[in-house]
């Protein structure tokens, strides 16, 4: 999702990891290396507390969700042990096949303002 003011940046280099996402399952396929991408919505972390934010209301585009923020959960956000239990689905045996794929892990939230 590309809609915080003032994180261009951060919305380029997430962007460049998907491509890459498609590009290196084929280059690595050979050694039997698999290559996914978790793409994480609203989780619990420390993130936005050591974010400095620099005077933004000026260029800031208001944002309108419809119904809350994360439809599977009314409005609950992720938590880290959510991401932690893909990660080692994608680690896995049973995830022997799943390669190049952003995995998004949002409780449909990229669906509805994505």
């Amino acid at each position: 999702m590309f809609s915080n003011t003032g994180a261009t940046a951060y919305s380029c280099t997430k962007a460049a990891q998907l491509a890459m996402v498609k590009m290196l399952p084929l280059e690595l396929a050979p050694s039997r290396i698999r290559v996914n991408a978790i793409c994480p919505g609203i989780i619990e972390t420390e993130i936005p507390d050591n974010t400095r934010k620099w005077n933004l209301e000026s260029v800031q585009v208001p944002i309108e969700y419809s119904q809350g923020k994360v439809p599977l959960t009314g409005g609950r956000s992720g938590d880290s042990f959510d991401v932690a239990e893909l990660a080692l689905f994608l680690a896995s045996e049973r995830a022997r096949h799943i390669t190049g794929t952003p995995v998004w892990i949002d409780g449909a939230e990229s669906l509805m303002v994505g």
